[in-house]
């Protein structure tokens, strides 16, 4: 009885709030049941070392190119200020 006059009332709102709703229940709820135990350590473990050592290479690659940048900068300044003793011929 009480549902139908809940479904009677409301039958007309199917519009944004009714959807703002859902996405807040749904992105509401697993929230605290990530901060609750029991914590998984192998889980974390395996997480920690997709996100760590699993992008090395990234990070090498990046470290690498900005250094040839930077160096490439750094002997043109030095060649046109006619610092030749601090660069390489």
């Amino acid at each position: 009885m009480i549902l139908a006059v809940a479904e009677a009332l409301g039958a007309g709102r199917s519009g944004p709030p009714e959807r703002s709703g859902r996405w807040g229940y749904s992105s509401g709820c697993p929230s605290p049941a990530r901060a609750t135990p029991p914590y998984r350590a192998g889980n974390i473990v395996k997480q920690v070392h997709f996100i760590g050592v699993k992008s090395v290479l990234v990070i090498v690659l990046t470290a690498a190119f900005t250094g040839m940048v930077l160096a490439l900068q750094g002997y043109n300044t030095l060649r046109r200020f006619g610092r030749k003793g601090f660069s390489a011929p």
